[in-house]
Order: structure tokens, then sequence, then C-alpha cells
């Protein structure tokens, strides 16, 4: 949502097409849709996101990687922060 506000906001001028695209690698779901339309054109066609999937160059290997630091920064946040307090 906050990306939507900013998007909004912004109506084009600051922001270009590549910030946009970079952006949405701050969102696990955005990255997950990105991973799904870029392996598969025939789900892409009938999506919204069809557009922006092709206009994304990043291949499964890098989305995945994006996907597994979603998965291992807040679990290594979360045992940072636990070992630092007594349970």
């Amino acid at each position: 949502m906050a990306l939507l506000g900013v998007l909004v906001v912004d109506q084009g001028r600051m922001l270009n097409e590549a910030a946009v695209n970079w952006l949405l690698l701050f969102n696990p779901t955005d990255t997950y849709r990105l991973f799904n339309l870029a392996g598969t054109t025939n789900v892409g066609t009938f999506s919204g996101m069809a557009g922006l999937a092709a206009q994304v160059h990043l291949g499964a290997t890098p989305l995945i990687g994006v996907l597994l630091l979603w998965c291992a920064v807040p679990l290594l946040a979360a045992t940072w922060v636990f070992s630092r307090r007594e349970v």
C-alpha cells in the first residue's frame, strides 16, 4: 500500500519505470507474482501485471534469492533479538 501511495502522490515526476521495478522487490507478494509471471507466458497474458513482468528483466534465480532473503532476514533478526533477551 505504501508503494501505491507513493506512486499516486508522485504522479510520474520523480520515480521512473526502473525505480518502480526495483521497488516491487521490497514486497514479497509482488516478487512471487513476478517469479510466476516470468516463468509462464500463458498466465502472464491473463494477469494485470503481464506488462510489468515483461519489463522486469530478472530471471528466476534472482527472484528466488529475493524470496529466500524475505524468509531468512526476519528469522535471523528474531534470532538475534531473542538471543539477547532472557526468556
